[in-house]
């Protein structure tokens, strides 16, 4: 999985350690305000949020991050069109 931009790595730490098992959400919204969303149980249900924001404002942003515990990018939300 590519990395994410070095500010979308500092605001999901921003908001603290991801609970261990858990899935934080980072979102840069189409005015480039960055939003650590929220954290997921369920790596299927972080993944589905990212995919969401990502679809839900003008291609092709917003754009979003999930990260695993060790802020490791595990997905990047899509476009449903892309």
């Amino acid at each position: 999985m590519k990395a994410a931009p070095e500010q979308i790595v500092a605001e999901a730490r921003r908001k603290g350690p991801v609970p261990p098992s858990t899935y934080r959400v980072v979102v840069r919204e189409s005015n480039s305000t960055l939003v650590a969303g929220r954290d997921f149980d369920a790596r299927a249900d972080a993944i589905a949020y990212a995919d969401d924001v990502a679809s839900e404002s003008d291609w092709p942003v917003p754009q979003a991050w999930v990260f695993d515990e060790t802020f490791s990018v595990v997905h990047q939300g899509t476009h449903y069109v892309g």
